[in-house]
C-alpha cells in the first residue's frame, strides 16, 4: 500500500495511530508524476479489455480500482481488496455507486475467491509489506485464469537520509523482490517481464515525517514485474 518502506502502520494500517494520515500519504505519492507514470504504466501491462474482471489487491483508497473500471466496461468488474477495514470505506466512499467496482476486505496471502476468477490481477505496492510474499504470490496465480496477467509493482526509496531509528527493513518477509522472477517460473506463470524507471521526486514535510526521511529530493526507483498465468501453473 505505500512506497518503498515498511514504515509506520503499513503492515497494519488499521492499528496504526492514524490511519487517516497514512491514506493521505498515499494521495500524496500518488500525485506525484513519477508514480502516477508507473501507475499508468501497470495498467498497460495488465492489458485490461471490457468483460474482464480484475482484481486490485492491496486497493488502498481505492484509487486504481477507480481508474481501471472504464476500461472493462460493459461487462467487466473490478474488484479491489485490502487487509484495512479503514481503506477499504475510504475506497467505497470514493468509488460511490459506480458501475463495476467492489471493495472488500481480505488478506493477500488467503484470497476469497474460487481458481481462475478473474481475468487478471494487480498487486501495487503490497508484498514488501506481506509477511508470506511467496504465499501471496502463489494466491494471486491461484485466482487468475490460464492466460490470465498478473502484475505487481514495487517502489523504493534511494538516495535519501533516514532519521535514526526508522530506517525500513528490506521486507516484512525478506527482500523478495530480487528473486520474484524466478518464484513466478517456479509456480508456472510464463512470459515474464521487468522493467524499472528511476525518477528524481519531491515530497512535503508531511510525507517526509510519514516516511521518516530528511531532505525532499529523493530518488525513486519504480520495478513492474509483470507474467502470465500459464496452463499448469502451480496453483493447487
Amino acid at each position: 500500500m505505500t512506497t518503498g518502506d515498511s514504515g509506520p502502520g503499513w503492515g497494519d494500517l488499521d492499528a496504526a495511530c492514524d490511519s487517516s494520515r497514512l491514506l493521505g500519504f498515499l494521495d500524496e505519492m500518488a500525485a506525484l508524476p513519477a508514480v502516477a507514470a508507473g501507475k499508468r504504466r501497470s495498467y498497460g501491462l495488465l492489458a485490461p479489455a471490457p468483460g474482464d474482471r480484475l482484481l486490485d489487491a492491496g486497493c488502498g483508497t481505492g484509487a486504481d480500482a477507480i481508474a481501471l473500471v472504464p476500461s472493462v466496461l460493459p461487462g467487466g468488474a473490478v474488484i479491489g481488496i485490502d487487509s484495512s477495514e479503514a481503506a477499504v470505506a475510504t475506497a467505497r466512499a470514493r468509488a460511490g455507486d459506480r458501475a463495476g467496482l467492489t471493495f472488500t476486505r481480505a488478506e493477500l496471502i488467503a484470497l476469497p475467491f474460487p481458481d481462475a476468477y478473474f481475468a487478471a490481477a494487480r498487486a501495487d505496492r503490497v508484498l514488501l509489506h506481506v509477511d508470506r510474499a511467496v504465499v501471496a504470490v502463489h494466491e494471486l496465480l491461484r485466482v487468475i485464469r490460464p492466460g490470465g496477467r498478473v502484475v505487481i509493482t514495487e517502489g523504493r526509496f534511494t538516495g535519501v537520509e533516514w532519521i535514526p531509528g526508522r530506517e525500513p527493513p528490506a521486507s516484512a518477509s525478506g527482500d523478495i523482490l530480487p528473486a520474484l522472477p524466478l518464484i513466478l517460473e517456479h509456480l508456472g506463470a510464463i512470459d515474464i517481464r521487468v522493467e524499472r524507471d528511476d525518477s528524481d521526486v519531491v515530497l512535503s514535510d508531511d510525507a517526509l515525517a510519514v516516511i521518516g526521511v530528511r531532505g525532499a529530493a529523493a530518488r525513486l526507483s519504480v520495478v513492474h514485474i509483470a507474467a502470465t498465468v500459464g496452463a499448469g501453473s502451480r496453483t493447487g
